[in-house]
């Protein structure tokens, strides 16, 4: 009998599940709730990036996927103020 091998993509999921059932509500504040909820849309983008990253741990592709879109967001609010302060 062979080993049945669950594949990243399924790994991924399963794990986002898990993010989404047992760890968001058992976050008790609202803000947080609404900032891990931001993710889903970062995690859903870049699944392909995820799945090819050559990263083993599902857990570990999702948290670096999460840093990369908060830096992207910092970003984004460096230069939205870079932009106010050439307009004073």
């Amino acid at each position: 009998m062979g080993r049945v091998t669950r594949s990243f993509r399924r790994r991924l999921k399963e794990e986002r599940d898990r993010v989404r059932t047992v760890y968001r509500e058992g976050l008790k504040d609202k803000e947080h709730q609404k900032a891990l909820d931001g993710l889903w849309n970062a995690w859903g983008s870049e699944e392909g990036a995820m799945t090819n990253s050559g990263i083993t741990d599902a857990l570990k592709a999702l948290l670096l996927t999460a840093v990369v879109d908060n830096r992207r967001e910092i970003e984004e609010l460096r230069a939205d103020l870079a932009e106010l302060h050439a307009a004073l």
